[in-house]
């Protein structure tokens, strides 16, 4: 398997890149203390989102 430049981009970017990221989770992690309220709290994002889009 040969990986495109993109994908290689993709996967290094976020190593080189030094700016504050204001993603969903970093604005919401504190209310997920530990692995498994983070994966609770995104599967009922999934599934909320799924129900007001559809």
């Amino acid at each position: 398997m040969v990986l495109q430049p993109s994908v290689i981009i993709a996967i290094f970017a976020p190593m080189t890149n030094k700016k504050e990221d204001y993603s969903f989770w970093t604005k919401y992690k504190r209310f997920a203390g530990n692995e498994v309220l983070l994966y609770v709290v995104m599967i009922i994002g999934i599934i909320a989102g799924i129900i007001m889009f559809s």
